[in-house]
Parts: structure tokens; C-alpha cells; sequence
């Protein structure tokens, strides 16, 4: 996968993501717990089930770049990035996006 189109969907991820979770949290707020039987009653279910919906979208965006990487790192047999990658998953591929390998490693 080319590194642009990773930076594309981890970037729109993240936003979509963001979007999702502001929907979640004005959808809880104000929810109510009946303690005896442990029921939620969710305060404004009309944000808070497309809140979960546009978070699982960008989750699956998050996965596909996330993949996309470590298959390019593999390729280019940059064994660093992708156990970088493997470990750090999220701060690595932030950082991947914007300064990772384009080449593969040549050796001397």
C-alpha cells in the first residue's frame, strides 16, 4: 500500500473517529444507572448508536492502515519499522505516515 494512501486513512480514521466519540459522550451524558439491577438507560440513544457506528467505521479506516504498513514494511523488509509497527501500533504509525521508510534497505 503507498504511504500516502496509509497517511489518508489513518489521518481521516482519526477524525472519523474523533466524530465518533463526541457523538458517544453527548449521547451518554445524562444517562441514568438503576443500581439494583444494573440497567443503563441511555439519555439520547439517537447520538449515541451512530457515535458507536461512525467509531467501528473509523476503527476498521485505523486497521486497514495499520495493515497496509506493516505489509509495506515488509516488502521493503525494513524489519525495524515493522516491529515497530507490531508493538507501538498506534505512535508508530503516526510516526510512520510522515517519516517512514520508502525504500528497502540496501546493503554494503
Amino acid at each position: 500500500m503507498n504511504k500516502t494512501v496509509t497517511r489518508r486513512l489513518y489521518l481521516s480514521g482519526l477524525v472519523i473517529g474523533l466524530v465518533g466519540g463526541i457523538l458517544i459522550a453527548f449521547g451518554v451524558m445524562g444517562s441514568t444507572v438503576a443500581s439494583p439491577i444494573h440497567q443503563i438507560i441511555i439519555h439520547n440513544p439517537t447520538l449515541f448508536y451512530p457515535g458507536v457506528v461512525i467509531a467501528v467505521i473509523a476503527s476498521v479506516l485505523l486497521t486497514i492502515a495499520w495493515i497496509g504498513a506493516l505489509v509495506k514494511t515488509a516488502q521493503l523488509r525494513q524489519w525495524r519499522w515493522f516491529l515497530g509497527l507490531l508493538v507501538l501500533t498506534d505512535i508508530m504509525l503516526l510516526v510512520y505516515i510522515f517519516v517512514g521508510p520508502e525504500r528497502s534497505q540496501t546493503t554494503a
